[in-house]
């Protein structure tokens, strides 16, 4: 993964301003699903993009990158490479709390556990909400209006 390719797609993709020409746009937009397409089973990498980017566009679209993995391959993954998986994104939450827990990161990451439990649950990962319950209230995830807020984006993709 180019790291400096990437982070021009990714600046075309979600600037804000959308003074990019439709174009560039449509060539930023296949670079990155040619990405994903092509380093969808080094899916940690797109973990390791987030826990390391200082680039929040970088880290936002590595979590939209997660979810497009789980969407489009994930159900043709061993179920001890999915239990990794797990593993991954409650590690994600237990370290990075303080980023994933802001308004635009907790959506998405609302959304990849939505995605995980349309696939996994309750067979392959029976406990995935008493991880979740478990891991929101470690001290470190101090804030509780934040994680009350979480909880609360996330009831609203569950119901």
């Amino acid at each position: 993964m180019n790291y400096a390719d990437l982070e021009k797609a990714i600046q075309v993709l979600l600037n804000p301003s959308g003074t990019e020409p439709v174009e560039l746009k449509q060539q930023a937009q296949l670079y990155c699903d040619k990405l994903i397409s092509e380093n969808y089973s080094n899916w940690k990498s797109f973990f390791q993009l987030f826990w390391e980017g200082t680039n929040d566009y970088i880290k936002y679209w590595s979590l939209q990158a997660l979810e497009q993995i789980i969407k489009l391959y994930y159900r043709h993954f061993p179920t001890t490479e999915k239990a990794e998986f797990h593993t991954y994104f409650f590690k994600l939450l237990e370290e990075k709390h303080d980023k994933i827990l802001i308004k635009f990161f907790a959506t998405k990451y609302c959304l990849i556990f939505i995605e995980l439990i349309k696939h996994d649950f309750p067979g392959v990962w029976g406990n995935a909400f008493t991880q979740l319950i478990s891991l929101l209230k470690l001290p470190a995830a101090e804030n509780s209006e934040t994680k009350l807020k979480f909880l609360g984006k996330l009831s609203t993709f569950l119901l």
